[in-house]
C-alpha cells in the first residue's frame, strides 16, 4: 500500500512541475509556435481548466494561486499518508 502511495506522490510531484511550466509559458505566448510548449500547456490546462476565471480582479487572473493551493493540499495529504 505504501508503495502505491509513493508512486502516486511521485506522479503528482512531476505533474506539479508541468503546472509551473504551463504558467510560466503563459507569460511568453510567442513560444506556442513550438509543439513541445503547446503540449506542456495542454497538460497543465487539464488541471487548471476548472479553476479558470474563478478569481479575476481586473486584468489579473489569480486562478493559478487557487489551483496551486488545492494541488499543494493534495500533495501534503499524500505526503502525510507516507509517514
Amino acid at each position: 500500500m505504501i508503495h502505491c502511495i509513493r508512486i502516486l506522490f511521485d506522479i503528482f510531484q512531476i505533474y506539479y512541475y508541468f503546472l509551473i511550466a504551463g504558467i510560466l509559458l503563459s507569460w511568453l505566448p510567442f513560444l506556442y509556435q513550438y509543439k513541445i510548449f503547446r503540449a506542456i500547456r495542454k497538460i497543465g490546462d487539464w488541471y487548471m481548466g476548472p479553476f479558470s476565471g474563478v478569481l479575476v480582479l481586473g486584468p489579473i487572473d489569480f486562478t493559478p494561486i487557487v489551483g496551486f493551493i488545492v494541488y499543494t493540499g493534495i500533495l501534503e495529504l499524500l505526503l502525510y499518508l507516507l509517514w
